[in-house]
């Protein structure tokens, strides 16, 4: 299901998806440094319907409405522990829940930012890259939902991370 996938530079809250996905800190929604972003960008409206939904388990997920953004909903994946740190189990985990997810409400149109965008992370980025697109591919085999599936990276050096990843698998 790779010719589902596609690669985009940009800002994951201004794709104009059925579902964005948050990457979340299981201890608070919003502190992860990307969500705080797409928070702001969203609205308080999305803040006080995650604030009622309380903590998320390491490697969950859970769906929001987007408020002020493109996309229709957003789905809040933690891959994130509460120091900020990712790990191979909660990155796999929390792209399958997110896709869990955006299957179980038949969106047709999802779009990922990379869950690790530094090598200061306990998992390098092309790891991160390999995992998550493994997972999509996974999760796709079993239902053909969501159709279009996209990577929407912050520069081109993760761009190339992603493209190398997705043409090895």
């Amino acid at each position: 299901m790779k010719e589902n996938i596609k690669l985009l530079i940009g800002k994951i809250w201004e794709q104009d998806v059925d579902a964005i996905i948050s990457p979340a800190n299981n201890e608070s929604i919003v502190n992860a440094p990307l969500a705080a972003e797409i928070f702001e960008q969203a609205g308080d409206s999305i803040i006080e319907e995650v604030n009622t939904s309380g903590k998320l388990e390491l490697g969950n997920a859970m769906i929001t409405e987007a408020g002020d953004l493109k996309a229709k909903y957003i789905i809040h994946a933690a891959c994130l522990d509460f120091s900020g740190k990712t790990s191979e189990p909660s990155v796999v985990k929390a792209t399958r829940n997110a896709m869990l997810l955006a299957q179980e409400k038949n969106l047709l149109t999802v779009s990922f930012p990379p869950f690790v965008v530094s090598s200061n992370d306990i998992i390098p980025p092309r790891r991160c890259a390999e995992l998550m697109i493994s997972e999509v591919i996974r999760t796709t085999e079993r239902e053909d939902l969501p159709e279009m599936i996209y990577f929407v990276l912050p520069d081109t050096k993760l761009y190339k991370i992603y493209e190398e990843s997705l043409m090895m698998i």
